[in-house]
């Protein structure tokens, strides 16, 4: 008798979010709630910037050009 796994992303997805779940509890016991609320905010906020900012070079350049002074980046 054969036993169906499903789609190989389903298998990955389901242990993704066991490890997402497994390291949130590990970090509620060892930190707490509002140190483990920041970590995830956090976390949150630098995937959209990296999401945001560096899938383009030509964004990451425009910022760096807004922040630094003229001529420095490049």
């Amino acid at each position: 008798m054969a036993v169906n796994m499903g789609e190989p992303n389903e298998n990955r997805s389901g242990l993704i979010g066991a490890l997402a779940g497994f390291g949130i509890a590990l970090s509620l016991v060892l930190f707490g709630l509002l140190k483990t609320l920041f970590l995830l905010v956090l976390t949150v906020v630098g995937f959209y910037i990296g999401r945001r900012f560096f899938a383009n070079r030509k964004e990451i350049r425009d910022l760096l050009d807004r922040l630094l002074p003229p001529g420095r980046f490049r």
